[in-house]
């Protein structure tokens, strides 16, 4: 006899995000999951109570089910809720938004063309290849270049498969290609690996992991990030069930091990959205030479803003070290 399709309901909810000073309120999402072929269809659209979705990085998640005979979940839970991308239509924003910087297409190898921002002064200095977080676009993401400006360092700052401008979809592969492309475009524009940081924001950090055992860089930079997509889950969501497929992996423990180059772990203490142990398990899982920078009293979104102007002095002294 089949099993019949249940809905449930995915609700998300935070206080106030401390770098926008957005209040981002409850969300929920709706959907259909069949037990007979683990399918989901979503409902349209995200509403909510209040607040902006593209700041539910900063969320703390509860998923509830209506209906059904107990706790499930489909296999690809992951990529269905980790997304958060910003899409922009054509010719948003306007011309000069972003502060100077030159917007620049990247094929990656499937095909796909991702949207970056490019900032090419000072011309000489080191580049940073800037990974954002799970949310938002790069012009929303364009304010590090001022919080890293005082590094004096190039930046080039790139939107995944699926946001802003970029094409496709995101998915843990299709970042990968990203990050990876965008290499090559550096390689192209004449940027050799030992000029090369790579720099990666919490869900960037996955990407950014798996560059840097491949690559020998300048330097790998890593914030507020994750051991691996199911460590930080389980400790997030202890009511999932054991085994449960998440569909994504982001096993970045495992692979930062293998990173051939001097790496910066950077953790807000107060970190809600992915706990400060995670950032302390992937620096002792990191080679030497390796630097550990704990901001007290910083969450998820706010690390530079609570640490205010030692963030780039921390920043620029462990790449000059």
């Amino acid at each position: 006899m089949a099993r019949p399709s249940h809905r449930y309901t995915l609700q998300i909810t935070s206080s106030k995000d401390r770098r926008s000073h957005h209040n981002i309120g409850t969300w929920t999402r709706t959907g259909i999951w069949s037990h007979e072929n683990g399918a989901f269809v979503p409902e349209p659209g995200m509403r909510g109570e209040s607040g902006g979705a593209a700041l539910a990085i900063a969320c703390r998640l509860r998923i509830q089910w209506c209906g059904g005979d107990g706790m499930q979940d489909p296999d690809n839970l992951a990529r269905k809720f980790l997304y958060y991308p910003d899409r922009l239509p054509a010719g948003m924003p306007p011309p000069g938004w972003a502060g100077g910087a030159e917007e620049v297409w990247i094929k990656c190898e499937d095909g796909v063309r991702i949207h970056g921002l490019w900032w090419p002064e000072p011309e000489g200095a080191p580049v940073i290849l800037f990974l954002h977080g799970n949310a938002q676009e790069v012009y929303s993401w364009s304010l590090v270049r001022r919080e890293l400006e005082p590094a004096g360092c190039r930046l080039l700052l790139i939107d995944y498969h699926g946001y802003g401008k970029s094409g496709g979809e995101p998915h843990e592969a299709g970042l990968y290609l990203d990050g990876k492309a965008s290499l090559r475009w550096l390689y192209d524009n004449g940027i050799e690996d030992s000029h090369l940081v790579v720099f990666g924001k919490s869900l960037g950090g996955g990407v950014a992991c798996e560059i840097a055992r491949e690559r020998e860089l300048m330097a790998l930079v890593l914030e507020s990030t994750f051991t691996s997509l199911a460590g930080v889950a389980r400790k997030l969501f202890p009511f999932l069930p054991a085994g449960i497929p998440l569909g994504e992996v982001y096993d970045s423990v495992s692979k930062l091990p293998h990173a051939r180059c001097p790496v910066l772990v950077i953790h807000g203490e107060m970190d809600e959205l992915i706990p400060v142990g995670e950032g302390l398990e992937l620096y002792a899982a990191a080679p030497e030479p390796k630097e550990l920078y704990l901001v007290p009293g910083a969450g998820h979104n706010d690390v530079s803003l609570v640490a205010g102007s030692a963030y780039a002095r921390k920043i620029a002294s462990f790449l000059d070290a």
